[in-house]
């Protein structure tokens, strides 16, 4: 599972890139974020909250880390932002589960690849990648960098804009090449997302995790790609009528049953459907504090036809 930082859908890396070497690539296009901020939306990936049960799941569910050892996966976690410490709800709990903490502070994403040498060894593992990614105010990257595409009147309309496409460039573009580069001949299965989208000036306000009653739609609309070497008939049987319908709901349970569990027994149903399945779309996104604190219900944004 890889999440990236700050990617809004509309900005995809895959948008770009079009050479997948042997991979099979399946792109479900816009998404919707389980939040609009980057702690939330990464702690309810790991955690697979259920749309209906959302803040019971986030203090009761099983993380990810949980499932994977239970099935005979070695953990890895290569966090390029804080490497599992003192962020997006990490704890020292939950860090016993990871097998692997491989985290190093790297300039580049798509330096991380050097770290993932095991990825053809002979045993099963599991791997949370955290990218460093493209977060506000977008700086991370060599200023005299070139565009070779024309880009969208809309992209070009404001310096901030510019500054964001130029930053994902660097940071995504250039991390999913260098993947398609590397020989990786055992049976894999990527997801790839991001933790939310953004507001580029499309309306007054923050970049994203705007509270109050009215944050920017875009805060929510993620990127979805499944990446796989392997043929799977069930991804390919619903994959088109899941385009622009996915949601953070549908990765937990894919991930768990491509480790051999049956979801349904573990109450994936519905709006938490696999990605092997004809999707129930989630129109929206939560924002603000979606922890049931005293009693309150999660706020949820929901989204307009767009």
């Amino acid at each position: 599972m890889i999440i990236d930082e700050s990617v809004r859908w509309d900005y995809s890396p895959f948008l770009r890139i079009k050479d997948y070497k042997k991979w099979f690539v399946y792109d479900y296009g816009r998404a919707t974020s389980y939040a609009n901020s980057s702690a939330v939306s990464n702690i309810l990936l790991r955690k697979g909250a259920r749309f209906e049960s959302l803040s019971s799941d986030f203090y009761e569910n099983p993380l990810i880390w949980d499932y994977a050892k239970k099935a005979g996966y070695q953990t890895y976690l290569y966090d390029n932002q804080g490497g599992g410490v003192g962020h997006d709800y990490f704890d020292k709990e939950e860090m016993k589960l990871v097998d692997h903490n491989i985290s190093t502070s790297v300039y580049k994403d798509s330096e991380i690849w050097k770290s993932l040498k095991y990825l053809n060894e002979n045993q099963k593992t599991f791997t949370l990648i955290i990218k460093k990614g493209s977060h506000f105010p977008y700086r991370d990257f060599p200023e005299e960098q070139n565009i070779s595409f024309e880009m969208t009147s809309y992209q070009k309309a404001t310096e901030m804009r510019v500054k964001y496409l130029k930053s994902i460039i660097f940071q995504s573009d250039d991390f999913w090449k260098d993947f398609f580069n590397l020989n990786i001949t055992k049976s894999t299965l990527i997801i790839y997302t991001s933790d939310h989208g953004q507001n580029l000036g499309d309306i007054k306000g923050l970049t994203h995790g705007t509270s109050g009653k009215n944050p920017y739609f875009g805060e929510g609309l993620v990127p979805m790609v499944l990446l796989s070497n392997i043929t799977d008939k069930r991804i390919e049987e619903y994959f088109k009528k899941n385009i622009n319908n996915t949601s953070h709901f549908n990765i937990f349970p894919t991930l768990i049953e491509s480790m051999g569990y049956d979801v349904k027994n573990l109450g994936y149903l519905q709006k938490n459907t696999s990605l092997r399945d004809h999707d129930v779309p989630i129109s929206g996104f939560f924002y603000g504090i979606p922890f049931g604190y005293f009693g309150k219900k999660a706020d949820f944004y929901i989204l307009n036809k767009i």
